[in-house]
């Protein structure tokens, strides 16, 4: 990563006084000169690396928080949590927390590998707590996984790190309560393609061939569902966001564009071969298991959204979408219901639709791994 210029000398290094005196007082006649020094520094940093957003998108990460239903302890009282388990990876930040029915001894459940979003440069497995909590109450074993973020670790590192999730989780099976034979990958906003590109290798060999990773999964027929909230989909448009209104982007966001940058280390990341073979958009075939999706209204990608629940039902593979945005209607009130349906609006469990889209999920997962 390139260092940022030098403003000030080293210690003990003469610099030339740029001052001149003026009744006993020391005053500076090169502003300008530190002005435009600062805003070519400034230029610069822009230029040639994206680290500065990252990390200030990393910050915000830190203060999101989600409304937790008045009943959450009716649902904790029906899971045993293991925190922090280490599942041996070769990349920073290889812990996972697996939540669990409680039931019968020995007893497995159908699996749930979970990924949180966070712009592949921020969020934690926390932010999913509560979900992973509600939905191993309904009677899956939900494995939530955090993973290394960038700019520190880039492309596919976060995808790799699925896998070695995965291995570990098989390879303790019955000690985690895990039925391997029943599995479904999901997640949220950036943690959703990467649980899909990751799906997409284990079904699709030609395409693991394409994206140089090899498939984890032993039996691709495991793989019973997949689901995705608030999810990219076409990853050269991943800086395509809808305004608070839920208007779809007609030009990208420069800020969530540099995350991508930071991600694929690529400052041309919307032309690249890698950025293109991310988005199951271009990539999905008939294989691809069956699959539930939504989105929110605001600041998210609606569209394509939608495109994807279009081109899987073209590849007849059996898709539900839950759009609440666009169900709404027209008018002012539903104007005002769709603003306050934000990106990854699903874990807010305040919201009724939130609380909809966990039904509509679960049931979803249920109807898919008994």
């Amino acid at each position: 990563v390139q260092q940022p210029l030098r403003l000030l000398p080293r210690r003990g290094t003469h610099v030339k006084s740029n001052i001149v005196k003026s009744k006993g007082r020391a005053l500076p006649i090169s502003l300008g000169a530190i002005a435009g020094g600062l805003a070519l520094t400034a230029a610069i940093v822009h230029l040639t690396t994206p680290r500065p957003a990252a990390l200030v998108a990393r910050s915000a990460f830190k203060h999101r928080r989600h409304g937790k239903p008045d009943d959450l302890a009716q649902y904790s009282l029906k899971v045993q949590m293991r925190s922090d388990i280490d599942y041996q990876s070769a990349f920073s930040r290889g812990a996972m927390d697996v939540y669990c029915p409680i039931g019968e001894p020995d007893h497995a459940y159908p699996v749930v590998f979970w990924l949180h979003g966070g712009g592949y440069v921020g969020g934690d497995k926390h932010d999913a707590a509560t979900f992973c909590t509600m939905l191993a109450s309904r009677g899956f074993t939900v494995v939530n996984v955090d993973y290394a973020q960038a700019p520190e670790f880039c492309y596919p590192t976060p995808v790799l790190q699925l896998g070695e999730a995965y291995r570990y989780v098989a390879a303790h099976a019955d000690r985690l309560g895990a039925d391997m034979g029943r599995v479904a990958f999901g997640g949220d906003s950036t943690g959703g393609q990467i649980a899909g590109q990751f799906v997409n290798i284990q079904v699709n060999p030609e395409y693991a061939q394409l994206v140089s990773i090899p498939a984890s999964v032993e039996d691709p027929a495991s793989i019973k569902a997949a689901v995705f909230f608030c999810t990219p989909f076409n990853m050269r448009r991943f800086d395509y966001l809808s305004n608070r209104d839920g208007v779809p982007a007609a030009s990208p966001v420069p800020m969530v564009g540099r995350l991508a940058w930071s991600y694929f280390e690529n400052r041309l990341w919307r032309s690249s071969d890698e950025v293109r073979l991310a988005g199951l958009l271009d990539t999905a075939n008939e294989d691809f298991p069956p699959t539930y999706l939504t989105d929110s209204a605001s600041f998210s990608f609606v569209p394509q959204a939608a495109e994807m629940i279009s081109k899987l039902k073209l590849l007849d593979v059996e898709v539900l979408g839950y759009l609440p945005g666009t169900e709404l209607g027209g008018g002012k009130d539903a104007a005002q219901v769709r603003r306050g349906l934000p990106h990854n609006y699903q874990y807010d469990m305040k919201l009724p639709q939130a609380f909809r889209n966990f039904e509509l999920a679960s049931s979803f997962l249920r109807d898919h791994l008994r």
